[in-house]
């Protein structure tokens, strides 16, 4: 029976995108160490699991989770407090 990894692309990526060795990496002005970090990560996952099937998966809008519940984020509104 064939296993499958699915792997939290957008978690990896954007978290790589901030590790100080691969910040500086670019090609032509664009920053590449979020796919460079994202890359090394699943050929660390995959060689802990041989055989396994890795797949990494990305997450789209989440437009879903407003039509299922219209309050979704409304309380994470900027709130100003003033202290006297």
């Amino acid at each position: 029976m064939t296993h499958i990894l699915l792997i939290d692309g957008n978690n990896i990526g954007y978290a790589s995108m901030y590790v100080p060795a691969l910040s500086r990496l670019s090609h032509e002005g664009q920053p590449t160490g979020g796919i460079m970090g994202l890359a090394q990560s699943v050929m660390r996952i995959a060689a802990l699991y041989p055989g396994a099937v890795p797949v990494v998966l990305w997450d789209g809008h989440a437009a879903w989770r407003k039509t299922l519940c219209p309050e979704y984020h409304q309380r994470r509104l900027l709130k100003w407090i003033f202290i006297e």
